[in-house]
């Protein structure tokens, strides 16, 4: 009779390193790329709205769409009115043009204890869009929309309610209220 101890192989470490990184991975992707549709119950009211104070509707200068759009949130959600020159100086992931990636957005979110979370759309159908974006925001959720013009120019703004197929935003580049103000209408 044989009396060798058979030892088992320890599993290597990067292996279990890989396998973490890939689940981490693949996890983030289904949570962006997940069609929201999924996520979101089939019954949403017909309306809601997230008010904001109308002095900080403002017209933003070049390329200031985002510190603008992070400022309607921070008010939407605190109460707390902050100068867009300070957002402005906060941000973070700017490019050489003063363009914001959406990562500067986050980081001043979460820097005023706001947790945020990036949705990509991309792949969802026009209903499938409007049904998360109404959930969102009837659950007081503002959200921060980057859109591509047709001619290829992106811009940030806030939508802050919704009634049937309307959606009330806050746009920066709105025209003015009247020749002598920085508001908005």
């Amino acid at each position: 009779m044989n009396n060798k101890t058979v030892q088992k192989r320890p599993k290597s470490k990067p292996k279990k390193i890989f396998i973490a990184a890939a689940a981490l991975v693949l996890l983030i992707l289904l949570t962006t790329l997940l069609p929201p549709g999924l996520l979101v119950p089939s019954a949403i009211q017909k309306g809601a709205y997230i008010p904001i104070d109308p002095s900080i509707q403002l017209r933003q200068g070049l390329n200031q769409c985002g510190p603008y759009s992070v400022r309607a949130v921070i008010n939407a959600l605190s109460g707390t009115v902050v100068s867009p020159d300070i957002i402005n100086k906060e941000m973070k992931w700017r490019l050489e043009n003063q363009m914001t990636l959406p990562f500067g957005l986050t980081s001043v979110l979460h820097s005023y204890k706001i947790n945020t979370r990036h949705r990509i759309l991309l792949l969802q159908n026009k209903n499938q869009k409007i049904r998360y974006l109404k959930w969102k925001i009837s659950r007081g959720h503002p959200l921060i929309l980057l859109n591509m013009t047709p001619k290829g120019i992106q811009h940030y703004f806030t939508i802050l309610g919704y009634e049937n197929d309307n959606f009330y935003l806050y746009d920066s580049l709105q025209i003015l209220y009247n020749n002598t103000s920085r508001i908005t209408i």
